[in-house]
């Protein structure tokens, strides 16, 4: 049984990776962590290190970073697989601190905050920070992990009276079921019952596992878990469909009818657990836990391994059917199967340390491909590159340089197809390797500082570029090694018009030096500024370049040789319509050749941008 279960995860995870299915979420997204989660699980089941090789590639592109509400416990929630991998590897401290520096910063601003209403909104204070039951997965088993890790108790010390906060606020004792937040309280759905969300239970349920584990058994907090977790499991128990399955309500079963993959996975996850750790009764509950799992396997997962029949992103009970699917669904999946294979005997062929050392050298391999990655530890830059072509832009912690940076785009001088731009930081970390000079595989030798380099936007105003600064927000995109993508967001403050704010998705593809730019300008996110006039540019390196217009088509080129390299770069407008002919404008460097456009209803517009070298 457990072979069969070990080999259908695996099936299943191997599907999800090659078809994301929301390639515009952020890769520190809530969404995507319990899928990490689960990858992990499944490599540890399997004893196949490419599971883990593919968080390795996400925790590198992200940095190794939470997202970046330090209080939203969502975005605490990917910190789970980096502290994991960090654990299997404690010789990468980076992957460890920006994890701490966020949770360090919570638990001292709780101390100063003042004790205010726990409901004014999610995320919103570092104190009654798990205001939403979701939250008791997304934040303090994290934090149960870092006090592991470190041997510092204030992390479960922070967990734990937090999660007893939101346990007071939203916990009904009558039904021994949490409400999804505070406004569920009192509130009946049309069939005139109450609300307890299928995956909201299922959130709490799949926190006990590490939650429990955090203490040790002669800690007396434990018991509040375990008391708790016994409540809520044979109140489940006893809810469930009659095919195993748990609803999207988990005290109206006719409410959607039928059952639904989160909610039954991350409950049927938490109780295989207590089984497993002997907290609950194998003879009542495993049986159970079998039907469930066959149930959805046979109805929810295709024959590809495709897992469906998950309720889309919501805080209620909502529609679902065949054709939906989400990350953390098919995490929870991967961490049921998981570990009812454990309860059939499976055990780890491998340790951690194995797993990730071979993972290691999967992620590191010389094979071409393409990759965008945020960088923090070399003053936040975001970066990308493809077989062919690399190029990087700047943030925050250069918002006050002395250098003038910006939004400009930086190209690097790529000189050979495996992928460069992480062993070039890390060897400027180890090595103190200067990436500006030049060597066998890239260099930087493009010179931005206050211009728009190449492909870099703004808005024209009064015959003048106003550009942004640094980046204020960037997002590395649900990527496959076939395609790089990364959301910037920039910030103008227009004189006359208050802030406008840029957000900017570019797109790389491999066997191309051609970026993909969908640039957003808006006043609001409901309210487009349509009609804008902004401009997207070249920033020539030599006095000598020469610069060719195109009117009909907005086509912007220049050609220069930059090292005794030939460079040439260009812009394309992608929507002639848009074209609203050229201009010159000066930076501290020298000329910047600029394409000017006009956004469109929604306030976008869409070009161009690349460079080859000879």
């Amino acid at each position: 049984m457990a072979s069969k279960i070990v080999a259908q995860a695996q099936k299943s995870a191997k599907w999800h990776i090659a078809n994301p299915t929301n390639t515009s979420l952020d890769i520190r997204n809530w969404e995507i962590a319990p899928f990490y989660d689960g990858l992990i699980a499944v490599s540890r089941a399997s004893g196949n290190p490419e599971f883990w090789a593919e968080v390795l590639r996400f925790g590198d592109m992200a940095g190794w970073q939470p997202g970046v509400r330090a209080y939203h416990a969502d975005d605490h929630a990917v910190c789970r697989a980096w502290l994991a991998t960090y654990e299997a590897d404690k010789s990468k401290k980076y992957r460890l601190s920006p994890t701490l520096k966020t949770f360090d910063k919570v638990i001292a601003d709780s101390k100063t905050w003042g004790g205010k209403k726990p409901f004014a909104r999610f995320g919103g204070s570092p104190e009654y920070l798990y205001n939403w039951c979701d939250a008791l997965y997304m934040s303090p088993g994290v934090l149960a992990q870092a006090s592991l890790i470190t041997g510092d108790k204030k992390y479960l010390d922070f967990a734990d009276a937090q999660y007893r906060l939101c346990h007071k606020e939203l916990f009904s004792p009558d039904d021994s079921l949490f409400y999804r937040d505070g406004s569920y309280i009192g509130k009946l759905n049309k069939n005139g019952n109450k609300i307890f969300w299928g995956r909201g239970e299922g959130w709490v349920m799949a926190s006990f596992p590490s939650m429990i584990s955090a203490f040790a058994a002669d800690d007396a907090r434990r018991e509040f878990y375990v008391d708790l977790f016994k409540k809520m499991s044979g109140k489940l128990l006893a809810s469930s469909l009659e095919d195993g399955m748990w609803g999207v309500n988990i005290v109206d079963k006719a409410e959607l009818a039928g059952g639904e993959t989160s909610a039954t996975c991350f409950i049927a996850y938490g109780l295989t657990w207590g089984v497993n750790a002997g907290i609950l009764d194998a003879k009542t509950y495993l049986p159970h836990l079998v039907k469930t799992w066959e149930r959805v396997t046979e109805k929810c997962v295709t024959k590809d391994g495709k897992v469906t029949f998950i309720q889309p992103v919501g805080q209620a009970p909502g529609k679902f059917g065949p054709d939906t699917s989400n990350p953390y669904g098919v995490g929870a999946y991967l961490l049921f199967s998981c570990e009812l294979a454990k309860a059939f005997g499976l055990e780890s062929p491998k340790s951690d340390v194995e797993l990730v050392k071979a993972a290691e050298t999967i992620r590191d391999s010389d094979v071409p491909q393409a990759i965008a990655l945020l960088q923090p530890r070399r003053m936040d830059d975001a970066a990308w590159e493809n077989n062919l072509a690399a190029f990087r832009v700047y943030g925050p912690a250069l918002r006050n340089s002395k250098g003038g940076e910006n939004s400009g785009v930086d190209v690097w001088f790529k000189l050979v197809e495996k992928p460069t731009l992480k062993s070039v930081y890390q060897r400027s970390f180890d090595e103190n390797f200067n990436y500006h000079k030049k060597n066998a595989e890239t260099y930087d030798n493009f010179k931005v500082a206050d211009g728009v380099g190449c492909g870099g936007t703004g808005i024209w105003l009064d015959g003048k570029l106003l550009k942004a600064g640094v980046y204020e927000r960037a997002e590395v995109l649900w990527n496959t090694p076939q395609r790089a993508a990364l959301r910037l967001t920039y910030t103008y403050s227009v004189p006359g018009a208050g802030k406008i704010t840029e957000l900017k998705t570019i797109t790389l593809q491999m066997d191309t030096r051609e970026c993909s730019v969908e640039s957003r300008f808006g006043y609001s996110r409901k309210k487009p500024a349509a009609g804008l006039r902004v401009a997207a540019g070249l920033q020539p390196q030599t006095a000598k370049a020469k610069i060719s217009k195109n009117p009909k088509d907005g086509f912007l080129k220049t050609e220069e040789i930059v090292d005794s390299v030939p460079l040439s770069m260009y812009i394309k407008p992608v929507d002639v319509s848009s074209v609203k002919g050229f201009a010159t404008v000066r930076c501290s460097r020298g000329a910047e050749e600029l394409v000017l456009l006009e956004t469109d209803k929604e306030g976008k517009i869409f070009y161009k941008f690349g460079y080859d070298i000879k």
